[in-house]
């Protein structure tokens, strides 16, 4: 159709419209449009468009276009034409007046707008009360392999968790998106494989709620307009997600691996992550993106072990947050659902079944803040920064030292808990951050380069890092391992800031 003709296109239209709603399917619109200025105050057209092309752009300007239509069929005269455009000039050129005579905006308002975290409380926060003593941090950190992040048989049978029965990190992220799901018809949960089966097997078959179990059950128990599987296109889950969010719905995309993230970052970055800060807070996109990260399963490789949290780091206006446990599992995925902006929730593979996650389900309320940390053990010799599933490996290694060692997890990336960090290292003068994020500009890097330069007074010792080597993550396991923080470097790297 000729899309700089009003007429044609409000004829055309509103019977391909119709048909799409009806189910038909999609349909292409191959319209003729105009450009009829340059395309910038730096570009001149005229350079490689010839003058009759340009001529035949003004003859059909869509506004030159409806006037000629309109005079045809005598619908307005010349002069009311006239009458209209001069409106239009004045109306211009009084906007134009009000906006060159306006104060100019406060430079300390470009930080106006960026985040709107939740308010937690202390009462809900309170770890005491959330529903009986968190597992403690024990156990083997190779326990696992290739199938440890699979449901188990039966995973999905309890659809509603009690508060206080026990549950590792997966379940816990299982049962806290039914919680929410229950709780609000907003949501709608959808992926890759996250539904259970094609509606019309779902008697017949077990069904598959997600790699990793995670959403299983959420189809059956809320139906598949609220749970259902999406195109294998990351830009469409994420696109689908924002589009759902603005119009005031609670959309939980799942990107079934962090590795795949990268088709759909301009929708993360450019699209999700600005909304409130260019529309100056009129706008919000409240959505949560599950994205299953990082390694220690083997045999994962470059395609479903990388762990790049740091260039998330950097995207103004998107949460970041990485529990290690079920009961922050949970916690987090509620201050989540309160939030109105994007959340980036990392769901490590290698934790989702590990038994040293286990927590006791939290008490209704319950939630954990973004951007404060936990001190999973204290110590006055040396702090350890971590998170993920470098935190078990990390407290492994810190009982090898012999020395007093306090850890501290993270559970929340952007913002993170400068405050709890900075008192920690004050306590015990030596710092060493571990992470899974590559050595050079990783996540590891930003806390180290920051206690660097704000508790420089407090320090004994250089700050230091344990990360994953500067390449991908390899195939065969030996190299994996090498590639991967391990617990005898962690305890290396303690001896020697120890040692200093």
């Amino acid at each position: 159709m000729d899309g700089r003709d009003y007429f044609e296109v409000r004829e055309k239209a509103p019977s391909i419209v119709d048909a799409v709603r009806r189910g038909e399917g999609p349909a292409l619109v191959h319209a003729t449009v105009t450009r009829p200025y340059s395309h910038s105050s730096a570009d001149t057209q005229s350079k490689y468009r010839p003058a009759r092309e340009l001529e035949d752009e003004v003859w059909h300007d869509p506004i030159a276009v409806m006037e000629r239509s309109l005079l045809e069929v005598h619908a307005l005269s010349q002069d009311q034409l006239a009458a209209l455009r001069e409106e239009a000039r004045v109306l211009v050129a009084e906007a134009a007046k009000v906006a060159l005579t306006a104060p100019r905006p406060d430079p300390a308002s470009i930080t106006d707008h960026v985040l709107d975290l939740p308010r937690v409380s202390a009462e809900e926060s309170d770890e005491e009360g959330a529903a009986g003593p968190a597992a403690a941090a024990s156990g083997n950190q190779e326990a696992g392999g290739a199938d440890a992040g699979r449901a188990p048989a039966g995973t999905g049978a309890v659809s509603q968790a009690s508060p206080g029965s026990r549950v590792v990190l997966g379940e816990a992220v299982r049962l806290g998106l039914h919680e929410a799901m229950a709780r609000d018809m907003r949501v709608r949960v959808f992926g890759q494989d996250v539904a259970d089966a094609p509606p019309e097997l779902l008697d017949s078959l077990e069904g598959k709620g997600g790699v990793f179990g995670t959403t299983f059950g959420l189809q059956r128990a809320f139906g598949s307009d609220r749970c259902y599987n999406a195109p294998l296109a990351e830009a469409n889950i994420v696109g689908r997600a924002i589009g759902q969010a603005i119009r005031g719905l609670r959309p939980v995309a799942e990107i079934q691996f962090f590795d795949y993230i990268w088709t759909a970052m301009q929708q993360i970055k450019s699209e999700a992550a600005t909304i409130r800060w260019r529309s100056a807070g009129m706008w919000a996109c409240p959505m949560v993106l599950r994205v299953p990260i990082g390694g220690y399963l083997q045999g994962g490789a470059i395609w479903h072990s990388q762990s790049g949290v740091s260039i998330f780091g950097n995207v103004p206006g998107l949460v970041i947050v990485m529990p290690s446990r079920a009961v922050d599992a949970v916690g987090l995925l509620r201050t989540a659902f309160s939030a109105e902006d994007p959340v980036l929730f990392l769901e490590h593979k290698h934790l989702l079944r590990q038994r040293y996650t286990e927590g006791a389900f939290p008490r209704e309320g319950f939630r954990t803040p973004f951007g404060k940390g936990r001190t999973v053990s204290t110590g006055r010799d040396l702090t350890i920064v971590t998170y993920g599933a470098t935190l078990q490996r990390s407290l492994i290694a810190a009982g090898k030292t012999g020395a007093s060692v306090e850890v501290i997890d993270l559970r929340s990336l952007v913002p993170w808990d400068k405050e709890l960090v900075a008192a920690s290292v004050a306590r015990t003068g030596r710092l060493l951050v571990v992470s899974e994020d590559h050595l050079t500009c990783g996540f590891g890097a930003e806390v180290a380069a920051w206690v660097s330069e704000h508790c420089f007074q407090d320090l004994d010792a250089p700050v230091s890092q344990v990360a994953s080597s500067d390449t991908c993550v390899p195939y065969e396991p030996t190299l994996e391992r090498a590639a991967l923080p391990q617990v005898e470097g962690i305890e290396a790297a303690c001896m020697r800031l120890l040692a200093f």
